[in-house]
């Protein structure tokens, strides 16, 4: 069935089969560490006093404040990129020796940066 997002169609589907989908997983409903969800509770704190980005040295010191570092560091870093509560483009590997602002920055606000990067492309 198809979705038609701007009449409406499908998506009540969609949406049940994501869901199925989702409690399928079988981490579903595994807690997390205490110090992602502190971590990502920060980031929330950050995004409500304005901050929309950081570089990844102060990333990794916020995170360091919340017992983590070195692989789980890593591993709390990507599950925050891929759940989208952050955005980091970089490299673990050369995060530190990057030059490149953008792929060593951690962005915070995500909507922001969607309305950045749409601004970009969109001409109107």
């Amino acid at each position: 069935q198809r979705v038609n997002c701007l009449l409406g169609e499908g998506v009540a589907r969609l949406r049940e089969s994501l869901i199925n989908f989702a409690v399928g997983m079988p981490w579903y409903r595994e807690a997390l560490p205490k110090s992602w969800v502190l971590l990502r509770s920060e980031v929330e704190e950050c995004i409500r006093d304005g901050r929309k980005f950081i570089d990844f040295q102060e990333w990794s010191g916020l995170a360091r404040t919340k017992g983590l570092q070195g692989e789980s560091f890593n591993i709390c870093t990507t599950f925050l990129h891929e759940t989208g509560a952050v955005r980091y483009f970089g490299s673990f590997v050369d995060a530190r020796s990057s030059r490149r602002v953008f792929y060593n920055t951690v962005y915070l606000d995500v909507q922001w940066m969607i309305s950045v990067l749409k601004g970009l492309v969109r001409h109107d």
